[in-house]
């Protein structure tokens, strides 16, 4: 069985070297698509080993992306963008597991799982999403849409399936350097595309993501709110354009109660999910409704300890300080200290550097033993938090 990765690059030197190491541990032959690069990517990715063609950039993604699938000659097709790459720990399980899958035609194409991180703070985790990256190579598979293009099948629908393995993708796309630009240019894009066919229903969200990026909020929670109430359906990601019409209305300035109806929503639609309990119970800690507060916190972290690992969402991983911290004040306003020091304990496990929890901490131990103040000190600051 042979593999075919593939990418669209222009002036990528900075991220394909990443790419092309990652890509040429498993796959049998590597695509590069350039469309313009006046750096040294071409010569970068030749003497990797890749097959570099040249296309004329149309402002058009898919169009160039299923020109890389007529010149790919594996059974499967790994396409990942040039700033995406397979973590080091998880890579060789892919060609392995499709060759164990390879017989069955009920799967045209797999969902993986992918880690949005900002290369500039640390490889921090923004959140994680489930994205179609390998398909089987078939004529009648292949992408539509100028941009956020999409794979389809032609006169029936997709037979998807989740990758099941233990495997991640690392996304750098978002990172705070690149990201304006990124957005800046899609939209542009989807604008020309809508004065050319008109306003779609597929066009909401992705105008919601550009607008939410370029900060302006208002117009994101109207596209936010305008893609959910036309039930469109996005594989892997219905949560998160619930996710970006709480936060855009938030940002934007929106009373609570209008904030509170929309996470209600997001809680009916999604109950499994600890992400909107979490944001309910903050948004009543800020109504002071202490009570009602612990109760949605609580139910958040019970919701979160049943998850397994491929099922957190990074956006909550990134808020379950913020949780702990919540926890602890409550415990301190019931007069309970030993709780509160727990929780902020837990806090400080997840982010080691949060200046208001560490004082509140520190608030607590400074009436303590000075000797178990400190073994408590070192053993929140030389380990990590399992996450």
């Amino acid at each position: 069985m042979r593999l075919s990765a593939c990418v669209i690059v222009k002036n990528e030197e900075k991220n394909l070297p990443k790419w092309l190491e990652s890509m040429k541990k498993i796959v049998d032959e590597m695509i590069v698509i350039d469309t313009g690069s006046i750096d040294q990517t071409k010569q970068i990715a030749e003497n990797a080993g890749a097959k570099v063609y040249d296309f004329i950039w149309t402002g058009d993604f898919a169009a160039a992306k299923n020109f890389a699938l007529e010149k790919a000659t594996g059974e499967w097709i790994l396409f990942l963008d040039a700033d995406e790459y397979f973590t080091d720990e998880t890579i060789m399980n892919i060609p392995v597991y499709l060759q164990k899958i390879n017989a069955n035609k009920n799967i045209d194409a797999f969902l993986c799982r992918l880690v949005n991180v900002d290369a500039d703070s640390d490889y921090r985790v923004i959140n994680t999403v489930n994205n179609l990256r390998i398909f089987r190579n078939q004529a009648d598979l292949r992408f539509r849409g100028a941009v956020h293009e999409m794979l389809v099948k032609t006169g029936t629908p997709l037979k998807l399936a989740k990758l099941e393995i233990d495997a991640e993708i690392y996304h750098t796309g978002y990172s705070r350097s690149i990201v304006k630009g990124k957005l800046e240019r899609n939209l542009e894009i989807l604008k020309k595309d809508i004065k050319n066919h008109g306003e779609q229903k597929w066009h909401y969200s992705y105008l919601a993501d550009c607008y939410y990026g370029l900060e302006e909020y208002e117009k994101a929670a109207y596209y936010a709110k305008k893609s959910i109430d036309a039930k469109i359906k996005a594989l892997g990601q219905e949560s998160s354009i619930y996710r970006r019409w709480i936060d855009s209305l938030s940002l934007g300035g929106e009373d609570s109660l209008t904030v509170l109806s929309a996470i209600e929503n997001a809680i009916a639609k999604f109950p499994h999910m600890p992400e909107f309990v979490w944001n309910k119970g903050e948004i009543l800690f800020q109504e002071k409704d202490y009570s009602g507060s612990e109760r949605y916190l609580l139910k958040a972290l019970k919701l979160h300890e049943k998850q397994g690992k491929h099922e957190m969402d990074g956006a909550f991983l990134g808020q379950i300080n913020l949780l702990y911290c919540r926890l602890g004040q409550l415990a301190e306003f019931k007069g309970n200290v030993a709780q509160a020091m727990e929780y902020y304990v837990e806090s400080l496990l997840y982010c080691k550097y949060n200046g208001f929890v560490l004082n509140k901490l520190y608030q607590i131990l400074r009436k303590q033993d000075p000797v178990d103040a400190l073994s408590l000190l070192q053993s929140i600051y030389s380990k990590e938090k399992e996450i």
